[in-house]
């Protein structure tokens, strides 16, 4: 603001500075359901995260209210608002597997109605679902290799270090990875929807170093 005063003769001007206004404190979380750490978790149970004030429903969406299963892979679903919006539910569109873990990431630019934003490192947490009694008893569906034709007619190597099984492409049934020593690459085998079988073999280079 500048002004400007007569005085006496002597003319004085001057500047004076006003500060913007300092947004909120932080969003914070106050309580969660299913809780951190839950081992028992139902499999289609929604996911409600409560805050100590009211949200901006227009900032919760996918990128910012990100929920993940180890063997599901990316969630989808749809939110929802009740408690004065001080509560978020994520509905997801299909039951989660028995057993895996849950991952719940919260990231800006969800931030409250009055425009308090969450702690930039954001704000996540796990929980496990819960498994029931099986019989233990399997059928055969088919055996799986990840060499290629070539490697196995040549005897060409390759070594699995590791594994991991999780739904890549979003169907709704776990895919598997492989992890792989001596032809250092990942392999993937995408399962065809309810057979079990792969029907898809998939193959990334990477390096023999970290």
């Amino acid at each position: 603001m500048f002004a400007s005063i007569v005085t006496g003769g002597i003319s004085l001007a001057f500047v004076v500075t006003v500060a913007a206004p300092r947004l909120s404190v932080d969003l914070t979380v106050v309580s969660l359901q299913p809780a951190r750490h839950a081992l028992d978790a139902p499999i289609a149970a929604p996911i409600s995260v409560t805050f100590d004030r009211a949200v901006q429903t227009s900032s919760v969406n996918p990128a910012a209210f990100m929920v993940f299963g180890r063997n599901s892979g990316p969630m989808p679903g749809t939110f929802s608002f009740s408690n004065g919006n001080q509560t978020v539910t994520f509905t997801p569109n299909r039951p989660f597997a028995a057993g895996e873990m849950i991952t719940v990431g919260l990231v800006r630019p969800l931030q409250a109605a009055d425009g308090g934003l969450l702690r930039s490192a954001g704000y996540y947490y796990s929980y496990w679902t819960r498994t029931r009694p099986a019989s233990l008893s399997y059928t055969l569906i088919d055996t799986l290799t990840n060499r290629t034709p070539d490697e196995i007619a040549n005897d060409i190597p390759t070594r699995i270090y590791g594994a991991l099984s999780t739904d890549l492409n979003a169907d709704g049934f776990p895919d598997l990875t492989t992890v792989n020593e001596e032809s250092d690459d990942l392999r993937v085998l995408m399962q065809h929807n309810q057979s079990g079988r792969a029907v898809q073999h998939l193959s990334y280079s990477v390096s023999d170093q970290p």
